[in-house]
């Protein structure tokens, strides 16, 4: 990103780590500018946050809260560079909400010379909306990342990673899913709690699931006072993401909750 100055549309399949890519570059430049090795002013905006704001201008909708406004007012003055990370335009749930984002978004350079647009989503957005953006990709991870990714969690010299990779090398199904950042993330830490691979992709995400639900907890043999068990949490869990995927949304309100609750365990 420091050797260009356009605009970018960063995309890639779900689990490529285009958040990651979008917070981690965002909290590299807020270190570089607290350090005074740059002058680059980032701000990071979370956009299915802006999933049904009314789009009016581009303070109201992108510089949110005031402690954001002075920062880009200041940068503006001082003409430094102005960074906008727009992450999650996949997360937009309708297309009419993204031509409308994307086009106020458009206006940012227009109105200040030195910002620069970055955007993230998923690689099946598309909208002659987002022309004035160059598509780049991000690319799964090479072999050689896949072993240093594996030695990072594991440590490089060890009986767990020793035990790790024998178990990989004969499970056919899970080798190609290191590839994926998140799936690799989530094939390791269950490794780690379980000291055992999942059969499978599926088995992987319940697994998951279970620990999440209070299988750590049994593996680390720490008892907490609940009254209910996994298959509880399990039953409600599925409903809520049921209930809100039939109504394309990403987050829960608490009345979501409680209905679901009644539906699903009515006493």
């Amino acid at each position: 990103l420091s050797k260009t100055n356009v605009a970018l549309l960063v995309t890639a399949p779900a689990g490529y780590g285009k958040t990651s890519f979008c917070k981690w570059n965002f909290l590299h430049d807020v270190q570089l500018l607290v350090d005074s090795k740059s002058d680059c002013v980032p701000v990071y905006v979370p956009l299915h946050q802006l999933a049904t704001v009314a789009v009016t201008t581009t303070d109201e909708v992108f510089l949110r809260s005031e402690d954001v406004k002075q920062l880009v007012q200041f940068a503006r003055q001082e003409s430094r560079q102005i960074r906008f990370y727009l992450d999650g335009l996949d997360e937009v749930s309708t297309t009419e909400q993204q031509r409308k984002l994307m086009e106020l978004a458009s206006q940012l350079p227009k109105e200040m010379p030195t910002a620069q647009v970055i955007v993230t989503g998923r690689d099946y957005v598309t909208g002659h909306w987002l022309q004035w953006l160059a598509r780049i990709s991000l690319a799964e991870l090479t072999d050689e990342q896949v072993k240093e990714f594996i030695a990072n969690w594991l440590g490089p010299d060890t009986d767990e990673l020793k035990n790790f990779r024998q178990q990989l090398d004969k499970s056919r199904t899970l080798l190609p899913l290191m590839h994926v950042p998140l799936l690799g993330t989530l094939i390791v830490a269950v490794f780690k709690k379980m000291q055992a691979l999942p059969e499978n992709k599926v088995k992987l995400y319940e697994i998951f699931v279970d620990l999440m639900c209070g299988g750590w907890d049994i593996a680390k043999n720490v008892r907490r006072d609940t009254k209910f068990g996994s298959n509880a949490k399990l039953s409600i869990l599925t409903r809520l993401a049921g209930h809100l995927h039939i109504n394309e949304r990403r987050e829960a309100e608490e009345s979501d909750i409680r209905l679901v609750l009644k539906d699903t365990f009515p006493a």
